[in-house]
């Protein structure tokens, strides 16, 4: 039987995410491995925690959209994605800060419908 693993915290993986850029120069991936600030931790297991929504976590999330929606990553690491489909993610991002849909839609030049679309999209995938 598996051990039961701790609750997690978007603060303190994004503490952990921080360290690991410090100290590697890169942000860490699903397959980076173990977690340096807290070695009985894999990268793996808080990027499922965050997408089952597990260990405390909401869910539908991974750890790249985590670091991007927090200004960490410049692009989500999300492969196959054609180009412009990381609209979606950066209206995620603005809503993240608490933006309105519509005030989103005025920054990204969409209407206050389609920002909320694109959210949705986003949560989605």
């Amino acid at each position: 039987m598996g051990r039961a693993h701790s609750r997690l915290t978007i603060a303190q993986i994004l503490s952990w995410a921080d360290d690991h850029h410090a100290n590697t120069g890169e942000w860490p991936r699903q397959s980076s491995g173990i977690v340096l600030a807290n070695p009985q931790e894999r990268w793996r297991r808080i990027d499922a925690a965050l997408r089952r929504g597990s260990r405390g976590l909401p869910g539908k999330s991974s750890l790249a959209k985590l670091l991007y929606a927090k200004k960490r990553l410049r692009e989500p690491r999300l492969r196959g994605r054609p180009p412009g489909s990381e609209r979606p993610y950066q209206a995620l991002a603005l809503r993240s800060e608490g933006l309105s849909f519509a005030e989103i839609g005025r920054r990204m030049g969409v209407s206050r419908q389609r920002a909320h679309e694109m959210v949705n999209k986003a949560k989605q995938s």
